[in-house]
Order: structure tokens, then C-alpha cells, then sequence
């Protein structure tokens, strides 16, 4: 590959880039945390301490947002005599709600794949995970902070 091949992939890769977070704007991030957190839970139970590792937030905000969604019918609370232990589930009206996200999903995946062979969808996830990589390294390698001044 010569180097104009690798500035029309990096040029593409900024296009694509731009595109995501443009639609990233437009996504409200309680609702992406509400999705995760209902499939999380339809996998098992967990306490609100593994839900805020796995969120990487602090414990009274997990606790906060789980209230909240008790209270909305959406989680319940198992009862357990430590509270530190308590497991929280996915309800009947949680497991609709994440039938519909996922239903939602499918469509804009099918849709943003509509133009590409099951292969070309393989090679793309193995080439992302690739790319993911090198931008974490990148990440620890290169200051940011010095861009900004």
C-alpha cells in the first residue's frame, strides 16, 4: 500500500469518525446506560456494586440511577437481610422495554449493513477490533493536553 492509499483510509476514517459523533450528540447517554443496564441484567442479577464497576461510575450514583429506575417499574430490588447484597433484576416491564431497544438496534444495524456481504461484516468487526487496539495505544502514548494550548 502506498501512501496515498493510507491517506484515502485516514481520510475515510476521519469521515466515518465525524459521522459517529455527530449521531453520538444526538444519543442521550442515560438511555444508552438504561440499555446496557438491561441487558446486563437480563444476563443475571447483580448488586449496584457490580453494576458501577462494570459502569466504571461511584456507588451512590448507580444507586441513584437504579432507584430511579425501580421506581419506574422498569428493575426491582431482590430482598436479602444486608441490603450491601441486595441483586437487582430486570422486571417484566424492563424486559419489554430492552425487546423493543433491541428491536430498535437491529434496525439501524440492518440498515447501515444493508450494502455489505456477511463477509465484508466479519472482516469489518476483525479490522475495528484492530483499530481499537492501536487507539488505545495511541492514547497512551500521545498528550493531548499539549494540543490544546
Amino acid at each position: 500500500m502506498d501512501i496515498d492509499d493510507k491517506k484515502g483510509v485516514l481520510i475515510k476514517m476521519y469521515l466515518i469518525g465525524r459521522t459517529l459523533v455527530k449521531a453520538g450528540k444526538k444519543l442521550d447517554k442515560g438511555k444508552t446506560m438504561l440499555f446496557i443496564t438491561l441487558f446486563l441484567l437480563d444476563e443475571k442479577p447483580r448488586t449496584i456494586q457490580e453494576l458501577s464497576v462494570l459502569f466504571s461510575v461511584n456507588h451512590s450514583f448507580m444507586s441513584a440511577f437504579i432507584s430511579d429506575l425501580e421506581k419506574k417499574g422498569i428493575i426491582k430490588k431482590k430482598l436479602t437481610k444486608d441490603h450491601r447484597f441486595r441483586k437487582v433484576n430486570i422486571s417484566v416491564k424492563g424486559k419489554e422495554l430492552r425487546r423493543q431497544i433491541a428491536h430498535e438496534g437491529h434496525r439501524i444495524s440492518n440498515t447501515l449493513s444493508k450494502n455489505l456481504s456477511e463477509e465484508e461484516i466479519l472482516l469489518m468487526n476483525k479490522l475495528l477490533d484492530k483499530l481499537n487496539v492501536s487507539y488505545d495505544e495511541l492514547l497512551n502514548v500521545f498528550d493531548y493536553d499539549t494540543l490544546k494550548r
